[in-house]
This record gives structure tokens, C-alpha cells and sequence, in this order.
């Protein structure tokens, strides 16, 4: 009976462990955490790779990828490294973590309370507004190669008519981003929430 709960055991955490394997894993971003990823590529090496997305960003001017390896004991992923950079805060805190799976395609870090999700379930098309609790999703706006608005870009009408209905003087706004949007919020708080509430 024992060899028979050890032998299921050992394949709950496998199969655990493979449906990490060569996801695209991301957090949220803010003014300490830049947009990375975690790449499980197999059963012991991971990679965190910085996407470039601008020629202005100098923070990491050449390695944009940095190699981990990774163990787990019971439920809990922990991170060595080699090749790194001590000077990278994300790594360094990746190195003190301690992740567990959460959920399908989740794991959460339990030491900085980052949770890490497949970026397939994040929208980065949208901005997300909430006022008084309820939500509104208002497409990104697009520009020419002038920088001006593209002509097919279409604002949210119930947003848009939500808003001229608000009295500034008594309403508040606040912008909710990283770890506390997405504590707050979820997923679609991802890429950070701007608040409007009413003053009390």
C-alpha cells in the first residue's frame, strides 16, 4: 500500500511539473518589476528572458536572457543560477523564492507574494478601468507612424458615457499597479487598473 501511495505520489508531482514545461510564465509589472518571463524548459532548467520592447530601455543593454536551473521538493519550486547577474533584482529574487503551483497554469512565489501566470491568459490589448467597482475595458490606442491616433481607433461607448457623468470634485482616481492590481483584481489586473471611486 505504501509503494503504491509513494508510486502515485511521484507521478501527481511529475505531471505537476509538466504542464510547466515550455509556458511562457509572467507577473506583474511595476515600478520594481520589469516584464520578463519564466520558460521551463525541462526538468531542471528555466529561463528568464527580458523582451526588448523599445530602443530606449538600457536597464539590461545586452543579455536580454539569463539561464536557472530549478529543483523541486514536495510542492515547492526553488532557483540556482550560474549564469546571472547579481545586480538584477528580479533574479535575486527569484534565487531567495519559493514557488508553489496554485492552479492551472498559476504558481505563486510564497517569500515576495508574486504569482506568475501563462501569458496566454493575459490581455495586453486593453486598458482596464474601474469605476465604483465596476469594470470597463477600453482598447489600446494605436498610432501611426507619426504618433498621431490611428482613424480606426473606436473608444468605449459605456465607458466614454460613464465618465461625462462623473463629477471630478467628487470622485477620486488612482492607478493600481503590480502585485496590488493583481491581488485586487486578477488576471485583467495584470497590466495595472485605474481606479475612479467615489469620495466618502
Amino acid at each position: 500500500m505504501r509503494t503504491s501511495l509513494t508510486i502515485f505520489l511521484g507521478l501527481l508531482i511529475n505531471y505537476g511539473t509538466a504542464q510547466q514545461l515550455n509556458i511562457n510564465y509572467r507577473t506583474t509589472t511595476d515600478s520594481t518589476e520589469r516584464l520578463h518571463y519564466l520558460v521551463f524548459a525541462d526538468k531542471s532548467n528555466c529561463r528568464l528572458i527580458y523582451p526588448i520592447r523599445n530602443h530606449g530601455d538600457a536597464m539590461f543593454p545586452q543579455k536580454r536572457e539569463f539561464n536557472l536551473t530549478y529543483k523541486i521538493s514536495k510542492d515547492t519550486i526553488t532557483f540556482q543560477g550560474d549564469d546571472t547577474d547579481s545586480n538584477n533584482r528580479t533574479i535575486e529574487r527569484l534565487l531567495n523564492s519559493k514557488f508553489v503551483i496554485t492552479g492551472d497554469r498559476k504558481i505563486f512565489d510564497v517569500v515576495s507574494g508574486y504569482t506568475y501566470v501563462d501569458s496566454d491568459l493575459i490581455s495586453d490589448r486593453y486598458d482596464i478601468y474601474s469605476i465604483d467597482g465596476k469594470i470597463y475595458k477600453q482598447k489600446r490606442t494605436k498610432t501611426d507612424g507619426y504618433g498621431l491616433v490611428r482613424k480606426d481607433y473606436r473608444p468605449n461607448k459605456r465607458l466614454k458615457k460613464q465618465v461625462k457623468q462623473i463629477d471630478a470634485d467628487n470622485y477620486e482616481i488612482k492607478v493600481l499597479r503590480g502585485k496590488e492590481a493583481y491581488d485586487k483584481y486578477g488576471l485583467i489586473g495584470m497590466n495595472g487598473v485605474i481606479e475612479i471611486t467615489e469620495k466618502k
